[in-house]
């Protein structure tokens, strides 16, 4: 999905109305986490992980850019779409 594509996405599955810059700005991000339910967030969390791969990098899921965060909270929510080739 495109940047564009994903602030829409998040926007709507927030409920807001416009579209703020998810992909570049943690504190955004933070506020659409905040919004998740305890399911959705566990899932959350299981694709930041799965995004670092190895176990030993995992610790590193804090360091998750915006951008890796919004992909994560999509896909935990059910709204991710891959490209299509």
């Amino acid at each position: 999905m495109s940047d564009d594509e994903i602030n829409g996405a998040i926007s709507d599955a927030i409920g807001i109305s416009y579209f703020p810059n998810f992909c570049d700005d943690l504190n955004l991000m933070y506020e659409a986490e905040r919004t998740l339910q305890s399911d959705q967030e566990a899932a959350f969390r299981g694709w930041l992980w799965l995004a670092y791969g190895q176990p030993e990098r995992r610790c590193k899921i804090v360091h998750a850019t915006a951008r890796e965060r919004a992909e994560a909270f999509l896909k935990a929510v059910g709204k991710w779409n891959e490209a299509k080739p």
